[in-house]
């Protein structure tokens, strides 16, 4: 019996150990989860976009903006708007009745350097004479080209009897504003202008020469009085092809004794058309200038 016993005891203890053994190898149970499970996210590859895809896209490069998106109109680069310099300056000068009149002021090589004035015809304004005041300009000289009076940009009504006294005041502003020292004067007129610059230069003791083209029949205080001129250099210019300013021209070389020259041309019609259809005349006149009118 006790030997029974045993056996039952050894069979026992093996079946305790064999099932110990299966548990030690099952894996654990999982837990029971508490918090929501996240899913992992999937990968996505970036697509960059290529010239085309982003063409309409704002740029800081001015150029490249001006290009046209995808189905827009196209548009033209922007220029910046040029600003006046110091070498060319629009500017105000006020007359003695308290008219304001516009001028452009080229600057010369100093303020030293001799004054001109260029003077326009009837019914225009500074503006043809811009392409030769640059040309003085460029030889050294201080150059002012006035708004008549009712004309362009300055103010007042057209009014020559006191178109004298507004040349002087031009030339009294330039010197009070420091653009240029009471320096010796050229006076350049063009029709209407010529008239007024020979009036104007008797006027003015500091006038050494005046250039007349197309000079017109006499203005209301505009007297062509070559006598007063006195020791001043006159030069007379006109074209055949209109009539009243040769037979002016002609008026003029025939009256004045001293220091002058007509320069008569077959054509080329009245004023500063003159200098376009004559393309020596801007290098005659700006010739008689330098010889009798020398920057220092």
């Amino acid at each position: 019996m006790p030997a029974k016993r045993s056996i039952y005891l050894l069979v026992a203890i093996a079946v305790m150990l064999i099932g110990a053994s299966l548990s030690a190898c099952e894996a654990p149970a999982t837990p029971t989860p508490t918090e929501p499970i996240m899913q992992p996210s999937k990968t996505i590859d970036p697509i960059l976009p290529t010239e085309r895809q982003d063409v309409s896209v704002g740029r800081s490069d001015p150029t490249s903006a001006a290009l046209a998106g995808e189905g827009e109109p196209s548009q033209p680069a922007q220029t910046p708007t040029p600003l006046p310099t110091l070498d060319v300056l629009p500017l105000q000068a006020v007359a003695e009745d308290g008219t304001v009149l516009q001028f452009v002021f080229y600057a010369g090589r100093s303020l030293q350097a001799p004054i001109i004035l260029l003077l326009h015809d009837a019914e225009e304004d500074g503006r043809t004479w811009a392409s030769f005041a640059m040309s003085l300009q460029t030889l050294g000289y201080n150059v002012f080209v006035p708004d008549q009076r009712g004309y362009g940009n300055s103010g007042g009504a057209v009014d020559w009897t006191i178109a004298v006294s507004d040349v002087q005041a031009i030339i009294s502003s330039g010197v009070r504003l420091g653009l240029v020292s009471p320096n010796p004067v050229a006076l350049i007129g063009a029709g209407t202008g010529a008239n007024l610059a020979v009036s104007a230069c008797a006027e003015i003791t500091t006038c050494v020469t005046v250039i007349g083209v197309s000079p017109q029949p006499s203005v209301t205080s505009l007297e062509m009085n070559t006598s007063v001129l006195g020791n001043r250099s006159l030069l007379i210019i006109s074209a055949d092809d209109d009539e009243i300013g040769t037979a002016m021209a002609e008026q003029l070389n025939s009256s004045f004794g001293g220091d002058h020259f007509w320069q008569r041309y077959s054509g080329g019609g009245r004023g500063t058309d003159l200098l376009i259809n004559q393309l020596e005349l801007p290098n005659r006149m700006a010739e008689w200038i330098q010889t009798r009118l020398a920057i220092p």
